[in-house]
């Protein structure tokens, strides 16, 4: 079922306003985020861990010194992933219920019949998906470094 459709119920639990959309966005971004996450601390070497265990580190030290670092990697892709999606939702929900934002401006200039402005809007959003993502390469690249390629 698409979370989309939830947006009605959203407004009658949360009200109206930027609540709803919040709760709507993040539930959307949840599930790349959640299994990308998942994916990264299965794939943690195990070595690494019978290694942790071997020095006695306790699981908490083993959890911050082997599997987050190892999970790293993936977090940030479906964190990637999450990006453009959370654009897209929040561009269709502004079209459908707001009276404010990007979404609305197109809605809005759909509605006047003036197409430049509409397409202004979207090139903003063009920008703006590249300029996340690449603030998101950026950091993958700084916090992620011991990896060869960590852009895929």
């Amino acid at each position: 079922m698409p979370k989309l459709a939830l947006y009605p119920v959203f407004i009658l639990t949360f009200g109206l306003g930027t609540l709803p959309v919040i709760v709507l966005v993040a539930l959307e971004c949840m599930y790349p985020i959640a299994y990308n996450t998942m994916q990264g601390v299965q794939s943690t070497n195990k070595e690494l861990v019978r290694a942790a265990a071997n020095a006695d580190a306790g699981w908490v030290r083993t959890f911050w010194a082997v599997q987050v670092p190892s999970a790293l990697p993936a977090v940030l892709t479906g964190l990637r992933i999450a990006v453009p999606i959370m654009v897209v939702v929040t561009v269709v929900v502004e079209m459908l219920g707001q009276s404010r934002g990007l979404g609305y401006m197109i809605r809005d200039a759909g509605r006047n019949f003036e197409p430049s402005q509409a397409l202004g809007v979207i090139l903003l959003l063009g920008v703006l998906g590249t300029v996340l993502d690449q603030l998101i390469q950026f950091a993958t690249r700084k916090i992620v470094f011991w990896e060869a390629n960590p852009d895929g």
